[in-house]
């Protein structure tokens, strides 16, 4: 088995989430690195700003072996939201394997503290089937004929994954749009035996992590950055 670990997003947290990444070492893998040349992250109900330049040197004091691919933050500012980004980065970073000859791919966000329950790679081979996504939640009912699905991480063959990321639509819509167009591939999601979560500003000075820290820092950011912008609503 030969994993390509494609990288994907705006670089965040990478400097902690990817210490929990333990595929990187116990898999045969290339990595390709697609992210902006800026991040910045705002949470002013916890009066948090982080605001970095992202090069080549900064991400390959941790992967040094990386393809890279540092995109100006104007193409960022010139895609009408998030959806649009995201999806831009999957489809550079799959442009970067120029034919390299790969089993498998690894679809993963650069701020994504990921934990392994007993996942065995060596058996990747025979576990891992074609036009079949492997991630860390399959797709759900979440209304009336919708459904969603997460998209921090994906699985897959080289041929399913490829496939994935080359026909999709740049305008998909996160979570319930993906999974509709992965449905209307005639494909599902099966679930791994794995977890995620987004590391997100205030993880920055603690010095241990694990699964429950950053789930519970995640709230905290989400639960103070929706109650500063309700307050300025109110306002």
């Amino acid at each position: 088995m030969k994993l390509a670990i494609l990288v994907c997003g705006e670089y965040r947290e990478f400097e902690l989430a990817h210490r929990s990444w333990d595929f990187l070492t116990k898999t045969d893998n290339d990595v390709f690195f697609s992210t902006w040349d800026r991040s910045i992250q705002e949470n002013k109900g916890l009066n948090v700003r982080i605001e970095e330049s992202i090069s080549e040197e900064k991400i390959k004091q941790f992967l040094p072996n990386a393809f890279i691919s540092i995109v100006d933050s104007g193409v960022n500012e010139s895609l009408p939201n998030n959806t649009h980004r995201m999806h831009y980065h999957w489809k550079n970073a799959l442009s970067m394997l120029n034919n390299r000859d790969y089993t498998h791919i690894i679809l993963i966000r650069p701020d994504i503290f990921y934990q392994n329950h007993r996942e065995e790679y060596t058996n990747y081979d025979r576990q891992i089937h074609s036009n079949v996504l492997y991630g860390g939640e399959r797709i759900t009912l979440v209304g009336n004929n919708v459904f969603g699905v997460d998209d921090t991480f994906f699985l897959g063959t080289f041929d399913t994954m490829s496939e994935f990321i080359d026909d999709l639509p740049i305008e998909t819509e996160m979570h319930h749009g993906l999974a509709h167009y992965i449905i209307n591939k005639g494909w599902y999601v099966n679930q791994l035996q794995m977890g995620t979560s987004i590391v997100r500003g205030n993880c920055r000075n603690l010095k241990e992590l694990d699964m429950n820290i950053v789930g519970q820092k995640r709230h905290e950011w989400y639960v103070a950055y929706h109650r500063h912008k309700d307050n300025e609503n109110e306002n």
